[in-house]
């Protein structure tokens, strides 16, 4: 499996609220797959499904993209959601 986590993982209090509340509502953006299963966007709330045991989550498959056109994909869906800094950003950019 290929790994396109390209963020630093949460912090322990981050990970804490997006399990929180993906234990009251469920999850809210779809977790993105590749068509080898490998995971594209979502990788902490996959990881909080499975320690809750939640089997039924909204998935998106995005088949026939390059390993280059996985990795731009995954940097640029984190770069809209996290709070980064400036240079944090650009280092993303940059690769």
């Amino acid at each position: 499996m290929y790994n396109y986590q390209v963020l630093p993982d949460l912090t322990a209090d981050e990970y804490a609220e997006l399990k929180a509340d993906i234990q009251a509502r469920g999850v809210m953006v779809p977790i993105e797959f590749d068509e080898q299963g490998n995971t594209l966007d979502g990788h902490h709330r996959l990881k909080i499904c499975e320690e809750l045991g939640i089997t039924d989550y909204p998935k998106v498959i995005r088949a026939g993209m390059t390993e280059e056109e996985k990795r731009t994909h995954a940097r640029k869906l984190n770069m809209a959601r996290r709070h980064l800094s400036r240079e944090q950003k650009q280092a993303l950019s940059a690769e």
